[in-house]
Order: structure tokens, then sequence, then C-alpha cells
């Protein structure tokens, strides 16, 4: 993804790819793959608020380019159930409870957790039920 955003081509191009398909011959399949995913805006201030040097002049049109290409790649992904969480709304790395609430999704992707979450009827256990009704699905395909 990244040598396509950087518009290698070519040659570099193929590097990356004969890269990849060697390293992916080597590595196990994950039992789950976990994307979390946001927006440009939200991947802006995120990469402003860590304030890294390097990431200073980033284009804004490279980071939309990059996020599109991982929402391309993960919306065809099918080498491992994927569960996909939104994560424009939750900050976890300044709110814990954020933190919690995606950690606590990972560890109850269960059925039996859907049911309890969907029970509490509140905004946070209806959002982590439909994120894992859409995992469950995935897994199924």
């Amino acid at each position: 993804m990244y040598s396509r955003c950087l518009s290698a081509q070519g040659d570099e191009v193929n590097i990356y790819e004969s890269l990849h398909g060697a390293l992916k011959e080597r590595l196990p399949t994950p039992d789950l793959v976990v994307y979390l995913r946001a927006d440009t805006e939200v991947l802006m201030q995120r990469i402003a608020m860590r304030d890294r040097p390097y990431e200073r002049s980033m284009d804004r049109a490279y980071i939309h380019a990059l996020a599109t290409a991982y929402d391309g790649y993960f919306g065809n992904y099918q080498d491992a159930p994927l569960l996909v969480i939104d994560t424009n709304e939750r900050d976890f790395v300044r709110h814990e409870t954020d933190r919690a609430w995606i950690t606590g999704g990972l560890v109850f992707a269960s059925p039996s957790q859907v049911a309890i979450d969907l029970l509490t009827g509140t905004p946070e256990g209806q959002a982590f039920a439909d994120d894992v009704i859409t995992w469950m699905v995935r897994r199924r395909q």
C-alpha cells in the first residue's frame, strides 16, 4: 500500500511485492485481524497531536490515499477473520474507557457477549454488538 501511495513505479513496486510475498509465506495466518479505521480528518488530528518531527510535513492527500487504500484492502480481505472497528469517536490513546472498550471487544467477541451488550441498552453496548456481529458475519464468509 505504501509503495502505491508513494507513487512507486516499476522495479520499486516489484521489490515491495517480492518482499511481501516472501514474508507472507513464512508468517502464520492470524486468528483475527483487527483494523482500527478512521476518517482522514481524524487521522490528521491524531498525527498533529503526536507531533513527531518526521510526520509534521505529511500531506493530507497522501494520508487520504493511504486510508483509502487500507479501506479497499480490508474491504476485500479474506485471509483471516476480520474485525473492523471504527475509531472516529474512540481515542484509545488518551482515553482509558475507549481502550478498555476496544480490548474488551477483542476478549469478548462471542455471541453470549453480544446478547449481554444488547440487553444493556447502552450506546456502547449496541456499538460493540454491531462490531462483533460484523466480525462474526465476515468470519463465516
